[in-house]
């Protein structure tokens, strides 16, 4: 782990008391807000239902197929697919990011008494891997 990581940390974690700031202040301001227009506090709120129940029956059908044939609808049925099978191949993949590999060979004859003729090879692999991410996709 580098500084550069950890620094990238506490940003994101900074980051994250800031929106859980703005949102109690949102909160705030919303239930002053109320009270201002209702006159009393703000009960506990409810969770929401669906409003499909409030259509009448000769409307279910058409509402079930925009449901099924909107292509908002179907472009993210499939965008949940395409994610589901990069999690696959994310998975599968190894982790190594750069791998480079050299080679060389020589081979030389020369005129001298010493020795006439001389062979080197060499060989050179590197394999770059990343350690931790802070939680960053480097694709």
């Amino acid at each position: 782990m580098t500084r550069t990581d950890v620094a990238q940390s506490e940003a994101q974690l900074a980051a994250g008391k800031t929106q859980l700031l703005t949102a109690e202040a949102n909160l705030t301001t919303t239930r002053s807000n109320f009270r201002r227009m209702h006159r009393q506090r703000a009960g506990k709120p409810a969770p929401g239902s669906p409003v499909d129940r409030f259509l009448p029956a000769r409307c279910r059908a058409p509402f079930e197929l925009g449901l099924t044939l909107n292509p908002n609808v179907t472009a993210a049925m499939f965008g949940i697919d395409v994610s589901y099978l990069q999690v696959k191949v994310a998975r599968r993949r190894p982790c190594c990011r750069r791998s480079r590999f050299q080679a060389s060979v020589q081979q030389s004859y020369e005129q001298s008494l010493i020795q006439f003729r001389s062979f080197g090879a060499s060989a050179t692999a590197q394999l770059a891997v990343p350690i931790y991410q802070g939680g960053a996709d480097t694709r």
